[in-house]
């Protein structure tokens, strides 16, 4: 109550300003759109197959992966992103990468290509965009499904990735991925929203307010046990 009426008053003496700030330094990130694409055969680039509307500043998340050549870089519109985490699994030669811009430039049909080192087989990409995210500062926190970010998930239900300790305490938090042999949904768990269904790729994301150990648990389920590669990545918020 106290701190409502010093708002109040000090409002009335600078304006609105300080009412605005307060606002929004408690809203969580606003999830805008998702696109995705896949290609079986062999090439060496693949682009979102429908377009995002990005105003400028907006926050752009975007994993790609592909066997036997990994990304080499991703571009949206006119912004060149930022790797922030990387996986290979010799084995089965796979490698998945996740990227991502903040303050991106305005661009209401923008799409995401990314670029790999070769021909590569099987190749996967999905962007995602949201406002309200810090406009730099880069990744907080990020890991994988395995401690070493060189191999494929066994087989589960569960769908995860290291845990990280978060030290600021207003975050977003995105956990990406691929699901190996089954295209299924992956549902949220432990409070993280799901932004694709019925798809081999999953991407659940959630506000987070507190710091502490992350994700704590599953961030998604899903009904038929299958084999996963997830990276789980964190950037604060406005």
């Amino acid at each position: 109550m106290r701190f409502a009426v010093a708002l109040l008053a000090l409002s009335q003496l600078y304006g609105q300003d300080i009412l605005r700030v307060s606002r929004r330094s408690s809203a969580p990130a606003t999830f805008k759109s998702i696109r995705t694409n896949s290609g079986a055969g062999g090439g060496t680039t693949i682009a979102t197959s429908a377009t995002m509307n990005v105003a400028a500043g907006d926050f752009i998340v975007v994993m790609a992966l592909g066997l036997n050549f990994a990304v080499s870089g991703i571009v949206c519109g006119t912004d060149t992103l930022t790797e922030v985490k990387s996986t290979t699994d010799s084995g089965v030669g796979l490698g998945m990468k996740t990227f991502i811009k903040q303050n991106a430039s305005a661009n209401a049909s923008a799409t995401c290509t990314a670029t790999f080192g070769g021909s590569a087989t099987n190749r996967f990409i999905v962007a995602a965009n949201y406002s309200g995210v810090a406009t730099s500062g880069g990744a907080l926190n990020t890991s994988c499904n395995d401690a070493s970010c060189s191999a494929i998930a066994v087989t589960s239900t569960s769908r995860t990735a290291q845990n990280v300790t978060t030290t600021t305490a207003r975050t977003l938090m995105i956990g990406v991925g691929l699901n190996v042999a089954i295209n299924q949904t992956v549902t949220g768990a432990n409070s993280f929203t799901p932004r694709l269904t019925a798809d081999y790729l999953f991407l659940n994301d959630k506000s987070v307010s507190v710091t502490g150990s992350y994700p704590a648990g599953n961030f998604g389920t899903v009904a038929t046990t299958d084999q996963y590669v997830s990276h789980f990545i964190v950037v604060a918020l406005l």
